[in-house]
């Protein structure tokens, strides 16, 4: 899954560094990228996956 999201996302931060001319604004987006992953996980999955438990419980 990571190779295939890698291949996905490759070209993308190699636009970023041919327009920027330097790696850290790929880096930068990937890493806002990550935190937004971990918030919504918290926010949005960690409630989901609760009501789904307690209505599998019934």
């Amino acid at each position: 899954m990571a190779k295939g999201t890698a291949a996905l996302l490759v070209p993308y931060a190699s636009s970023i560094h041919k327009l920027t001319g330097s790696w850290d604004m790929a880096f930068i987006i990937a890493a806002a990228a990550n935190i937004a992953a971990a918030v919504l996980a918290v926010a949005v999955l960690k409630p989901w996956r609760s009501r789904v438990r307690k209505h599998l419980e019934r």
